[in-house]
């Protein structure tokens, strides 16, 4: 009579056992990833939804007027350079009242955008500010004849569309 076998080790099974476990280790270290990234993913779009929102509710619907009232009243202001060559004094009254245009539009409509994103507050002051001083360098430029109605436009006309432009590119431009 043969004894009984010893106890053979299946190799094979105890490969198979180890590679399950090891299969449901890495299947639940996925879905823990995959929660975790989507989780983030989903916190990061409601942010750019939430900072979208402020800037339509807090700029666009109340303060766009703001902007463009701006630009008319600066227009205007600037028109009264075409009564003929002007005294410092005089031109210096107009820069005055275009220095406080530029400041209500900065208290009425530029600040803001610091609830919403400082960067957008920075890239539109710094567009607002290199207007002023390009609009205070050619006021006082004694080579400037305001009456010709073609160096007006290029010096004033042009330079206050330009800003508007890109200004409202940086706003429309803005994903949050």
């Amino acid at each position: 009579m043969n004894p009984l076998p010893a106890k053979e080790v299946d190799y094979i099974d105890i490969c198979y056992k180890i590679a399950m476990i090891t299969i449901a280790i890495l299947n639940l270290c996925y879905a823990l990833y995959v929660f975790k990234f989507k989780n983030n993913k989903e916190d990061k779009d409601k942010e750019k939804d939430r900072r979208i929102n402020w800037l339509k509710n807090i700029i666009l619907d109340y303060n766009l007027d703001n902007f463009y009232d701006f630009f008319k009243k600066s227009h205007e202001e600037l028109s009264n350079l075409k009564n003929g060559n002007l005294e410092d004094l005089v031109k210096g009254e107009i820069n005055d009242e275009i220095a406080t245009l530029f400041i209500n539009l900065r208290r009425d409509f530029t600040d803001s955008f610091l609830a919403v994103d400082d960067k957008i507050y920075a890239d539109v002051m710094f567009n607002v500010d290199r207007l002023q001083d390009f609009l205070t360098n050619e006021i006082f430029n004694e080579e400037n004849d305001f009456q010709d109605e073609l160096i007006f436009q290029e010096i004033v006309e042009e330079p206050l569309s330009m800003a508007k432009s890109v200004i409202l590119k940086i706003i429309f431009s803005y994903r949050g």
